[in-house]
C-alpha cells in the first residue's frame, strides 16, 4: 500500500491586492500531519510561483494515475478560489464552473474532475480545498476595503475569493445563484471532499494562534491530532460545532459518498474486503505463506514462491492481504515488508 499526496499552497499572487499569508503554512502543516500520523512516504509541497497551472495539473494527474489497489492519495490546496461562466456543456444547474486559482491562471472544476475520474477505484483519494468559489463582490470593492487601514487590516481575516478579473464575467458571475449539484451526484463521486465553506460564504485566511493559516485548516489539524482514527464524518461533525464562528462565519462541507464519509482518515478502509476483477499479484520473496485468512493467526495452509502470479479476488484493507483462492489467503505486505506486486490485466 503506497500512501502518497500533493500539498499546494499559494500566498504570492501577482498583482497588489491579492497576497494571502496563511496558504503555505497550511500546505506545509498537512505534509507534516500526514508525514507524522498517517505514515505516508511521499509528499510533495508546490507553492507560489511553482504552483502553476501546469506543475499542479501534472503532479495531481500523476498521483492519481499511478494509484492502484489499496493505495491512498491526498491533495490539498489553500490559496485563493474563484468562479467562472460555464463555456462548456453548462453542467452546473448555475450556469458557472468552479475554479481554484494558480499561480498563473485557473484551474476549473471541469479539468480537475477529468483526472480525479482516471482513480483506481480499489484505491482511496482524499481532497481539502480551504478555499471558497462564492461571493458578489467585486475586485474594486475588495481592494478600496483592504486598501483603507493596511495595518488595522494585517491580522484581520480575509476571505479566499478572487474575484474574476474582467469586469464583464463578474457581473456575470455575481448575478448567478448558490452552485447546485446536478450531474454528479455524491454516491458517484469516487473522492471524498472536505472544503472550507458551503457556496454562499467564504474561506477565510485567519491569524490563530500566533500564526497565519487558513481557519479550517488550522481547526480541522488541530481536531485530527487529537483522534487520528476518526472517520471523515466524525470530523466534519466536530468541524461543524466550531466552524462557522463570529470569527470566521464559514460551514465546512463533506461531499461524497457515504462509504467514503464511514472511512477512516487518510486510510485504505480498515476491514473492508473488496471485490476486485482482473487483478493479478505476483510473488516478490523466495517463499511466501498461505493462510486461511487475512491475517498472521490464521492457519497456514500451504506456500506461494518468487515469481508465482496468481488471480485476486479479494482484498482486505486492514492488513493488506489478498484472498487468491476461496479460503485462502497471502499477505501483500507485512511489517514493511513487500511480498507481493499487484498488476492489472
Amino acid at each position: 500500500m503506497k500512501k502518497r499526496a500533493i500539498c499546494v499552497g499559494i500566498n504570492n499572487y501577482p498583482g497588489t491586492y491579492n497576497d494571502l499569508n496563511g496558504c503555505i503554512n497550511d500546505a506545509n502543516d498537512w505534509k507534516e500531519l500526514l508525514r507524522n500520523d498517517f505514515d505516508f512516504g511521499r509528499v510533495s509541497v508546490i507553492t507560489d510561483e511553482n504552483a502553476t497551472r501546469q506543475n499542479i495539473l501534472i503532479a495531481l494527474n500523476h498521483i492519481v494515475t499511478e494509484a492502484g489497489p489499496g493505495d491512498v492519495v491526498v491533495f490539498t490546496y489553500s490559496g485563493h478560489g474563484t468562479s467562472v461562466p460555464d463555456r462548456g456543456k453548462f453542467d452546473e444547474a448555475d450556469n458557472r464552473d468552479e475554479a481554484i486559482c494558480a499561480y498563473d491562471g485557473n484551474i476549473t472544476d471541469d479539468e480537475v474532475r477529468k483526472i480525479i475520474r482516471r482513480i483506481n477505484r480499489n484505491a482511496h483519494l482524499a481532497i481539502i480545498s480551504d478555499s471558497c468559489h462564492s461571493g458578489t463582490v467585486t475586485r474594486s470593492a475588495l481592494e478600496r476595503t483592504y486598501d483603507a487601514d493596511k495595518e488595522a487590516a494585517k491580522n484581520a481575516p480575509k476571505a479566499r475569493y478572487m474575484p474574476p478579473k474582467d469586469d464583464i464575467n463578474a457581473i456575470r458571475v455575481g448575478m448567478l445563484p448558490p452552485r447546485q449539484r446536478i450531474m454528479y451526484p455524491e454516491s458517484d463521486m469516487p473522492e471524498i471532499l472536505l472544503s472550507g465553506c458551503n457556496a454562499n460564504e467564504y474561506s477565510y485566511d485567519a491569524y490563530m494562534n500566533g500564526r497565519y493559516n487558513g481557519a479550517m485548516t488550522a481547526t480541522a489539524i488541530n481536531l485530527i491530532k487529537s483522534n487520528p482514527g476518526q472517520t471523515y464524518g466524525e470530523l466534519h461533525k466536530k468541524l461543524r460545532q466550531l466552524l462557522p464562528s463570529a470569527s470566521y462565519p464559514q460551514s465546512p462541507q463533506l461531499e461524497g459518498s457515504k462509504s467514503n464519509k464511514n472511512r477512516k482518515l487518510f486510510a485504505f478502509t480498515e476491514g473492508e474486503v473488496v471485490a476486485t476483477t482482473g487483478l493479478k499479484a505476483a510473488v516478490t520473496v523466495s517463499t511466501l505463506n498461505i493462510r486461511s485468512g487475512p491475517g498472521v493467526d490464521h492457519q497456514e495452509i500451504g506456500n506461494l514462491y518468487k515469481d508465482d502470479v496468481v488471480n485476486v479476488i479479494n482484498m482486505d484493507g486492514k492488513e493488506m492481504w489478498v484472498e487468491i483462492e476461496p479460503g485462502k489467503w497471502a499477505a501483500l505486505a507485512y511489517d514493511g515488508e513487500q511480498y507481493m506486486k499487484l498488476k492489472c490485466d
